[in-house]
């Protein structure tokens, strides 16, 4: 494979063929590339699936002419037939509908195949991938219908498969499956989002504090974050447009997604109820009974206000209390207001005329006048003309205003309703129950509080407490399909209601990974220390607890066991059996055994960190003020060690010698000691780092790699100052210079040979040995400081490699070749600080 790609392609340990970097794909796939060397995507994802269909249709796909046969057809073939089963269907979804002969090959494989298909995915990649292939298909349905006509056989038969295929998971699919669903879930810790809505290619949440996070609405990376400058209650995007308008009390400004530049800033009305677009217009409803509109294509120029109170059937009174809520519908032309104690009032935007009230009905068919409205959703659909209420008692009512009838009324107890944009739709926040029930999250946590549509009517959001989730449920694909369905009617009645139970799961709050790579071990905030798959990412048994939320996970390879750490300062080590065979099933291995349990008696301080001497049998935690050393083997305290409150200091283990470790005080000094009996043997001092800024820099954490033999460099991630999480740049050491000296005992051991050793006295009666080393140096310093503006937090280095791995500052895990960046270093001449070379501009450019 590499010969045939040349260098554009790598073979991983792993024996999978990948890109040799990101920035090569990006090189192949640009429009502007010379078509001799340009890969265009269609043709690529046609040509694909096309591969993918011949394996498809083939002999090792075909059903057995006996039932003897039992085993699937997958278990014995190759990663292709695998990679064929499960991604045929997102190389079609994007591949040219046109293509006469992708067609034919999809019928093929419609009318032999898909049955010992479906099994094959049952028996390796689950039924919880038909949910997936049936979307890529509905849109492969879609884009040959503008090209053949839907009543084609194939298209029939892609059709019926289409819906089944949500069907057959629906039935069958794990339970686990379901979480396929929601697509996104975001935790904002401790604050409550406000607002929520989605757009075409955005969706935004707001805050109380005035922040508006901007997300994309596919990949839900975060886009942009706006500041209104007040709590937002309304959002709302103006369709297949970059604008998006936040409105609050004082303010309602109109933004532009692409640049966050804001476009124009309006008074509010007095305590806006709802806001809307109607084309080229921006109505804000209010509290004083009037819609204020603006003009956006005149430069936001005012339109007069649009009351809804002027009108002799409205009563004589010249004067109405204040609405508790309001609703406008551009599609109907209609606005939608609630007034205490009276029915729902309804005026016509068109005519700017009162139409009608209307409200739930009572048994004696009266209209109801005393139940609290909790919510309200019209149905976009201009065709239908109704409007969805949820009581406060519980009750959930779709109203048709122009007969003022109600269809039904379903006791729902729902604070939040959204309706679709195709207006097929209705979702109920809070509630046990829809009309016609298709789906359902149950859920112990707090109420939903809002909730969104995207613009597909594929995905919906919902706020629930201080998280937001996204989700995709089959049910609505499966409902779509339906061409014959009629948006007036009532929607057809589900036979199979998909059901999401969320009970609240701790959160994992640690992780570590298995030397083998085949596991991980987390930690939850409930205590309980569990095993994980690391290629399914499945939970494959729960360890042992804790009693409280565990802070520190440490993997002893010697021991065989897993050390961990809660923040009671309890310190629990486990030995847990490793697998002799590879291949064995890590599940089926014999319960851990407790090797001891320690307790660090400090009250006011909480352990941030430990570090394992497995050679010298001897394990050490910190706090903030001291340190403790442990026997690895009973668990016994055995020294402890203080410190000056607040100073700067991590403890490391020595890169070359197991029975030592580091000691760094802060920018100044690094301090070497013994592990057995925690002796300081020797001192090294540190470059002295430019800091041009008023605040120290903060020495954040360390990381050493090889080069190689017996070279290694150490990496000091620095911060602005004590506390802050933001990375401002790094640096490598190297070896020593000569003007340092480094002590030890007259009977230590060292690796080095070259080291002039000379007995002196230390003036107790003690002889030790002086021994000049070279100086700890930083190395290019120049390219580092480049790089280091990329960087704003340092998640490790991969050890055998040296690649660092980083989150850059929009949040993306990105990698750099430190072995590269000092390959590129002997290159070049030396330069100012700043100034790089072409040559490492386009290494940054790979980063």
């Amino acid at each position: 494979m590499s010969s045939l790609c040349g260098q554009l392609v790598a073979v991983d340990r792993y024996g999978k063929v990948q890109m040799v970097h990101g920035t090569a794909r990006e090189f192949l796939l640009r429009d502007s590339l010379d078509p001799e060397f340009a890969v265009e995507k269609t043709v690529a994802h046609t040509r694909i699936a096309k591969g993918c269909f011949k394996y498809l249709i083939g002999e090792e796909m075909k059903l057995p002419r006996t039932s003897r046969r039992r085993t699937a057809p997958m278990s014995k073939a190759t990663d292709f037939a695998f990679y064929a089963c499960t991604a045929f269907s997102y190389h079609l979804s994007r591949a040219d509908p046109r293509t006469k002969e992708l067609f034919d090959l999809v019928g093929q494989f419609l009318n032999s195949n898909i049955l010992t298909w479906i099994e094959s995915l049952a028996h390796s990649a689950g039924v919880g991938q038909l949910i997936s292939a049936s979307r890529h298909l509905e849109i492969y349905y879609a884009a040959c219908c503008l090209e053949t006509s839907k009543h084609h056989p194939v298209l029939l038969a892609l059709k019926h498969w289409t819906a089944n295929l949500t069907l057959i998971a629906a039935k069958f699919g794990a339970k686990s499956e379901q979480w396929d669903d929601r697509i996104s879930y975001i935790d904002f810790r401790e604050s409550r989002p406000s607002a929520l809505c989605y757009g075409d290619n955005f969706m935004a949440v707001s805050f109380p504090t005035g922040t508006i996070v901007v997300y994309d609405a596919t990949s839900y990376h975060e886009h942009r974050v706006l500041e209104h400058g007040e709590s937002v209650k309304f959002i709302r995007f103006k369709c297949k447009t970059d604008i998006v308008v936040t409105c609050g009390l004082k303010m309602t400004k109109v933004w532009n997604t692409s640049t966050g530049e804001v476009i124009h800033s309006l008074l509010s009305p007095s305590d806006p109820l709802d806001i809307q677009f109607h084309d080229n217009l921006l109505l804000v409803a209010g509290q004083g009974n009037y819609i204020a509109v603006w003009d956006l294509e005149d430069g936001a120029r005012p339109r007069p206000d649009r009351g809804w109170t002027d009108s002799s059937e409205l009563g004589s009174s010249p004067m109405r209390p204040c609405p508790s809520a309001a609703s406008i519908c551009s599609s109907q032309g209609m606005v939608s207001v609630v007034y205490p104690g009276q029915p729902r009032m309804f005026w016509d935007l068109v005519e700017d005329a009162y139409y009608g009230s209307c409200g739930k009905k009572q048994p004696n068919g009266e209209t109801s006048c005393h139940v609290a409205v909790a919510a309200r959703a019209f149905n976009p659909d201009p065709n239908s003309g109704l409007i969805a209420v949820a009581y406060q008692d519980g009750d959930l009512v779709p109203l048709d205003p122009f007969a003022d009838t109600q269809s039904e009324c379903i006791r729902a107890n729902c604070q939040t309703l959204a309706a679709s944009p195709d207006g097929r739709f209705l979702a109920a926040g809070g509630g046990g129950g829809t009309i016609h029930l298709l789906y359902q999250v149950k859920s112990s946590n707090s109420y939903i509080t809002q909730l969104s549509f995207a613009k597909d009517s594929l995905q919906i959001a919902d706020i629930c407490g201080t998280q937001c989730s996204c989700w995709e449920p089959a049910a609505l694909l499966r409902y779509s399909l339906d061409d014959n369905d009629s948006s007036t009617g009532p929607i057809m009645p589900a036979s199979i209601v998909d059901t999401v139970v969320l009970e609240p799961r701790a959160r994992i709050t640690v992780m570590a990974v298995h030397p083998t790579g085949e596991v991980i071990f987390s930690g939850r905030h409930d205590g309980a220390v569990s095993m994980h798959c690391r290629k399914t990412a499945a939970c494959l048994r729960t360890l042992y607890t804790h009693k409280t939320s565990i802070c520190i996970l440490v993997w002893c390879r010697l021991q065989e066991a897993l050390l961990s750490v809660d923040y009671a300062n309890r310190v629990f080590m486990y030995k847990v059996q490793t697998p002799q065979e590879p291949s064995q099933d890590w599940s089926n291995a014999a319960e851990p055994v407790m090797a001891f349990q320690s307790d660090l008696q400090s009250d006011d301080n909480a352990i941030v960190s430990v570090l394992v001497g497995e050679e010298a049998g001897r394990f050490m935690v910190s706090t903030r003020e001291s340190a403790h050393l442990f026997n690895l083997d009973d668990g016994s305290h055995e020294a402890e060690q203080t410190c000056d409150e607040g100073s700067n200091r991590i403890w490391f283990p020595h890169p070359t010698s197991p029975l030592h470790l580091l000691y760094f005080t802060g920018l100044t000094t690094v301090r070497i000691y013994r592990w057995t009996d925690w002796a300081e043997t020797g001192c090294l001092l540190l470059p002295a780092p430019v800091n041009n800024a008023t605040t120290p820099w903060w020495l954040k954490n360390l990381a050493t790699y090889s080069c190689g033999g017996l070279e290694y460099r150490i990496l000091l991630e620095l911060s602005d100052g004590e506390g802050s999480s933001k990375t401002n740049r790094f640096m490598i050491l190297n070896k020593p210079p000569t003007s340092t000296i480094f002590m030890t005992t007259e009977n230590e051991t060292s690796s080095s040979s070259d080291l002039q050793q000379q007995p002196v006295d230390n003036g107790k009666g003690k002889e030790v040995v002086m021994r000049a080393m070279p100086c700890l140096t930083a190395l290019y310093k120049n390219e580092i400081t480049a790089l280091s503006r990329n960087i704003a937090h340092i998640i490790g280095i991969v050890s055998n490699t040296g690649k660092l791995v980083f989150l850059d500052h929009s949040s993306w895990v990105c990698s750099a070749d430190l072995q590269a960046l000092e390959a590129v270093n002997q290159g070049v001449d030396p330069r100012a600080d700043g100034d790089i070379s072409m040559q490492y501009q386009a290494f940054l450019r790979a980063v």
